[in-house]
């Protein structure tokens, strides 16, 4: 996404689903890799899709998007439950 910055963007992918979600302009966006290799076709704005086509984007993408929520979750307990250095003073 052009004018992206890393800080901006979560991305999650599946073998057949690439979904990107850019925080900065509140865009999401789905790919379908198995047809659309390079991910140049955004699905959730194709308006040819059928009603049951359309639902499976949304199935898919909601998916990917609860897969990344709970990935962040359990990334921020494991760096929670890290011990943090402590400087000593020697005598």
């Amino acid at each position: 996404m052009p004018g992206a910055s890393n800080a901006d963007l979560d991305v999650s992918r599946s073998r057949r689903w690439l979904r990107l979600m850019d925080h900065a302009t509140g865009t999401e966006t789905l790919y379908d890799l198995q047809t659309d290799p390079l991910a140049k076709h955004d699905l959730l704005t194709d308006s040819a899709l059928d009603e049951d086509a359309r639902k499976e984007v949304h199935v898919e993408s909601d998916a990917l998007a609860a897969s990344f929520a709970e990935w962040v979750r359990a990334s921020l307990l494991v760096a929670a439950s890290q011990p943090e250095p402590v400087e000593v003073a020697h005598p």
